[in-house]
Formats: structure tokens, C-alpha cells, sequence
């Protein structure tokens, strides 16, 4: 069976699960038009191109090479050869692959996440108070406030699941958009899994904690809480906490920073952990977020009581550090079990064997 992941490569994910669907047999390719932001590698790298008119040109010829040459089409990020909503251009080249061809699609976060439907089930929830970037005009420099984003993804979404056999969330809160009928919840991949080695130096060197936050998107991820609280406690533990902000950084580079950490704080506003999280975990550094528990519905059996992330938010970070600080040996427990939670769930080879059991069934 030939499968080939397509447009892009967002957080290195569609080469990872590539790389295990290769495991279990399958000629899977990831093919990606420009470098990621972080430089993840893929199977196929297309150059990008400057212009819009340039880029159309470019994705079409990819387009004509690539539609009936392989039997699983897998988009990523909500996303096809030849999409720009805001030239009109909806999933342009999804009705013309081969029919014969199985069609699935992994919604990544804000590809299917919308802004105004997340702020209407956290007002109208109850019980456990809940959290969201969609809360924050500032998210993304506030390009969801108009609403107009959040049309054009229920568009496209339309759009895609009239074409595609299935559609996978890498985050579970992308299940409450997506067709309950013909949709799953994925867990992340990342590049070169096996490679990736443990921290390189023991946990509190020198007698300090060592925290990494990495956030994409500062509003996003919370970081001003992060930020604001690591200060206070730096002032009232001299000497006792070192804080290592990591932006835009090669991706190699970032890894190196992460190997030094005894806490990744990962985000506090988006209910789920990210790639980031899975590298270090597989690394054995224990890992704090923010995890919505009225998602947790969504995971396969077992999964959810498997989690090691330190469940963080905006309202207790200092209480959790604090408490990290006076408990070492709880964290690095915690480690340990964070590496044996990504061994079981985030293995690319245990992954792929979710999407072929989908592509199979699709093809039966």
C-alpha cells in the first residue's frame, strides 16, 4: 500500500507517523512544499515559492505528479495541495485524485479549532472551570476576532469530510468540530523517535531546577503566566530556579536546550500537550500543562489514566512549582514515568498501526 502525507510536515508529525508506517510495511512518504518553520525533516521537500501566482503554479504541477500515483492520500493540517480560503480556493484538488484512492485528513489545532464555538461550550459548560487560548483577542494577533476564520474552517472541514474516508485529532478538543460518524483521536508522532536521547546532565545540577518553556505562540501557550510566576518564585527561591525561554530556534538546536531541563512547562490555555511534550518525555523529563478533562471522553481506553503530565493552569502554577521544588524525588519519578507513557502511546510504530488499521478498513 503506497501512502503519501501531504502538504506540509506541521511539528514533523506526518514524517514521524510515516516513518512507522514504514515499520509495519507500508511505502509511505511524507512530501512537504517549503521547510517547516523548525526545519523538521520530511521524505520530499518541494521548494516554496514567492509568490502567490508562483505557488499556484508550483502545487499544481505537484498536484499532476503525485494524484494517482499512490493508494492513501493523507492530508495534514487540514489541508490540500491547493487551498487558500482567502483566494476562494477551497481544497481546489480534493474532488480530482483518484477515486480509487483512500482519502483521510489529521486536523492538527487551529485548522479545525474554532474560536467561537470553544468560547460557547466553556461558558455553557459546568462543573471543572475551564481554560482556552479562544478566550484571549490577543491569540494570534487576534486574526479569529472576526469571526470570518471560524466560517471558512467549518467551510473547509465541509468540504474535506465530503471528500475523505476518515479524520484523525492530534488534540481531542478538535473532535467536538469534526464528524462524530467518521472521526478518532491520534496521538502525536515525532521525527526520529527512536534516536532521541535521555537529558544530558542529572536532574537539579549545581542545586537548581531547571525549567524550559518553548512556547509557538505566546498568547497561545500562556507565557505571560508562566513567565510572571517563574519571576516571583525566582525572587523568593535565590538561586534555586534557572528559566530558559526557547523561540524561534532551529529545531536541533532547541533539542540540545531541552536535554538540560528538569520541567518543560508546556501550555496553559489549550487543554492538551503538544509535540514538544512527547520529545521531552521520551527524553524522561517530566512535563506540566494544562489537560481539559471534559476531553478526555474522547482518548482510547486506558489512555487517559496513563497521563504523566503534571496538570498545570494559569491559577496554580506557582503552587505546582512550589511544591516541585520541595518534592525532587517526585519528579524525578515522574520522568521515568513520562518516558514509558511515550514508549507505550507515542511510539510512531504503535501509531501507525492506528492509521492502517483505518486505511484498511477504508479499503475493505
Amino acid at each position: 500500500m503506497k501512502v503519501l502525507h501531504l502538504p506540509s510536515n506541521v511539528a514533523g508529525n506526518a514524517f514521524g507517523l510515516a516513518q512507522g508506517e514504514r515499520q509495519l510495511g507500508l511505502d509511505a512518504k511524507a512530501l512537504s512544499i517549503g521547510k517547516s518553520v523548525y526545519d523538521f525533516p520530511s521524505d520530499l521537500i518541494m521548494p516554496a515559492k514567492n509568490t502567490i501566482l508562483s505557488q499556484l503554479y508550483h502545487r499544481v504541477r505537484v498536484f499532476f505528479k503525485t494524484r494517482t500515483a499512490y493508494d492513501v492520500y493523507h492530508f495534514n493540517f487540514g489541508s490540500s495541495l491547493i487551498h487558500y480560503l482567502s483566494l476562494g480556493l477551497n481544497l481546489a484538488d480534493l474532488p480530482f485524485y483518484s477515486k480509487k484512492a483512500i482519502k483521510v485528513v489529521t486536523y492538527q489545532g487551529c485548522d479545525a479549532r474554532q474560536k467561537y464555538g470553544t468560547i460557547e461550550r466553556i461558558k455553557s459548560g459546568t462543573g471543572t472551570p475551564q481554560h482556552a487560548a479562544c478566550l484571549y483577542d490577543g491569540c494570534h494577533d487576534g486574526i479569529c476576532n472576526s469571526g470570518k476564520r471560524d466560517d471558512r474552517r467549518r467551510r473547509a472541514i465541509n468540504k474535506m469530510m465530503s471528500y475523505c474516508d476518515h479524520a484523525f485529532a492530534l488534540n481531542p478538543d478538535l473532535l467536538h468540530f469534526l464528524p462524530e460518524d467518521k472521526s478518532s483521536f491520534l496521538p502525536y508522532t515525532i521525527p526520529n523517535f527512536d534516536a532521541i536521547q535521555p537529558k544530558s546532565s542529572a536532574f537539579f545540577e549545581h542545586d537548581e531546577i531547571t525549567i524550559v518553556h518553548a512556547p509557538t505562540q505566546r498568547v497561545a501557550k500562556g507565557s505571560a503566566y508562566v513567565i510572571e510566576a517563574v519571576e516571583a518564585l525566582q525572587k523568593k527561591f535565590p538561586n534555586k530556579i534557572s528559566f530558559k525561554l526557547v523561540e524561534n530556534m532551529p529545531y536541533e538546536e532547541a533539542l540540545e536546550v531541552y536535554k538540560t531541563a528538569d520541567l518543560v512547562i508546556d501550555q496553559l490555555l489549550i487543554g492538551w500537550y503538544g509535540g514538544l511534550a512527547v520529545e521531552v518525555m521520551k527524553m524522561g523529563i517530566p512535563v506540566a500543562a494544562y489537560i481539559n478533562p471534559d476531553d478526555l471522553k474522547f482518548l482510547p481506553p486506558g489512555f487517559a489514566q496513563d497521563i504523566p503530565v503534571l496538570n498545570m493552569t494559569k491559577n496554580n502554577i506557582s503552587e505546582v512549582l512550589e511544591h516541585i521544588i520541595s518534592d525532587r524525588d517526585m519528579l524525578i519519578e515522574q520522568g521515568a514515568r513520562s518516558k514509558a507513557f511515550v514508549e507505550k502511546w507515542h511510539d510512531p510504530k504503535f501509531v501507525a498501526t492506528l492509521t492502517k488499521k483505518v486505511y484498511e478498513a477504508c479499503a475493505a
